[in-house]
């Protein structure tokens, strides 16, 4: 079961994701401002963030700047309605992994989690190999017999 973190100033707004993403087995935590979702993030560790971009005090962008400053390899998924070019662009270069408009497609959305969970599964497994081959032996126990 994954965790994934909501983070939107529209209460309503915040429940329907949460409804739909819980009926996809995953664990969903909320919280309604960027300050609050720094703390959920530190104390729980989630698998993938979601955030609406406008929120009053913290914005969806400064969010996002903090969580890839703690966790690189933490996918972030951008959600708001007030989408431009200029802003999904912003958003893809400080390391957003999908910009999603809304109000959203629910089908769309879960995909886009899914996607974001598996890359972030592969980026784990690709870890560990990585640490198996750096600590690995060398060639001091191979036995080999020649002419």
């Amino acid at each position: 079961m994954a965790t994934l973190l909501v983070v939107d100033d529209e209460e309503r707004f915040l429940r329907i994701l949460s409804m739909v993403l819980t009926e996809e087995n995953h664990e969903v935590l909320t919280a309604q401002d960027g300050v609050r979702a720094l703390e959920i993030f530190e104390q729980a560790s989630p698998n993938v963030v979601l955030t609406d971009l406008k929120m009053p005090g913290m914005s969806g962008e400064e969010l996002l700047k903090q969580i890839k400053g703690r966790s690189p390899n933490t996918p972030v998924i951008i959600l708001t309605a007030y989408g431009t070019v200029e802003s999904a662009v912003a958003a893809m270069r400080q390391g957003a992994f999908h910009y999603i408009l809304k109000p959203c497609n629910m089908d769309e959305l879960k995909l886009v989690v899914r996607n974001a969970l598996e890359l972030q599964r592969l980026a784990q497994v690709n870890q560990y190999l990585r640490s198996e081959l750096e600590a690995g032996k060398g060639f001091e126990d191979m036995v080999g017999r020649s002419k």
